[in-house]
């Protein structure tokens, strides 16, 4: 309780201080029109500070708030590990891979890692939806599909792109549960679905969405790394608490039916 109350602490002084530096931005925009010399060129700046403050002022002190409130949400989700109880009765699951004219050896490589997931393989069924366009991508895929037992979807029409090929893919199947990854997403945790499903047992519940990390090593992937751990670790479990948190389109475990309030 004691450490609880302290990291709160801790994240609300971040919450003020982001206040504080906006506040001083602004007091410094006054302080140029009242106080610096009356000149076209001291206006322009206080203008610019003004315009800088209010909006670095604005994402700063969401995404500090995002970061104080997410605590919350941390403890409210170890309170729910600690009810959970293991799979009385193993649901289907469809495990969807959608793709369009990418890389072929990626697909091939991150398909065959989705396949070592623990699960019963009775109960797990696998859907490669490919809207390419190239003959190559599509000839080599449907192969391998063919080949490990992946159930293959393909579109000539690409009416509603990645959900389109989605919605479609609904009409082919009858599985409960759908675990949706990208193409260029690499399973880290086998016990994925072990994991989640329990969560299920709220039958409000519609969906589980996980955190994406991404392989490290270029300036591009850190960057993308380091901007989606600040949204799936503070602005995620944020927007949580309210009951409107995204569904950020792969990574993530979706009941087929209805939930029920």
């Amino acid at each position: 309780m004691v450490a609880t109350l302290k990291k709160s602490t801790m994240r609300l002084l971040v919450v003020l201080l982001f206040v504080f530096l906006t506040l001083s931005g602004l007091v410094f925009s006054l302080y140029l029109i009242y106080f610096g010399a009356h000149t076209i060129y001291n206006y322009a700046l206080a203008g610019l500070f003004i315009a800088l403050s209010l909006i670095s002022g604005f994402f700063n002190i969401f995404i500090a708030y995002s970061y104080y409130r997410s605590s919350f949400y941390n403890e409210y989700l170890e309170g729910i590990k600690r009810y959970l109880k293991p799979l009385a009765r193993h649901p289907s699951v469809a495990v969807v891979m959608p793709v369009y004219n990418e890389d072929a050896k990626t697909v091939k490589r991150n398909m065959l890692r989705l396949r070592s997931l623990k699960y019963p393989g009775t109960l797990l069924h696998f859907y490669l939806l490919d809207d390419s366009t190239r003959q190559e991508i599509r000839d080599e895929l449907s192969s391998f599909a063919a080949s490990e037992g992946i159930i293959y979807l393909h579109r000539d029409d690409r009416k509603g792109f990645k959900a389109g090929a989605l919605n479609n893919m609904l009409k082919h199947s009858k599985e409960e549960y759908i675990a949706l990854f990208d193409y260029d997403e690499y399973l880290t945790n086998t016990a994925f679905l072990e994991d989640l499903l329990p969560y299920f047992d709220d039958k409000k519940l519609s969906y589980i969405q996980t955190e994406k990390r991404y392989f490290k090593g270029t300036f591009f992937s850190d960057t993308v790394d380091l901007f989606d751990a600040f949204f799936f670790s503070f602005v995620q479990p944020s927007r949580a608490l309210n009951n409107t948190a995204i569904f950020a389109g792969s990574c993530g475990l979706i009941r087929r039916s209805r939930s029920t309030e």
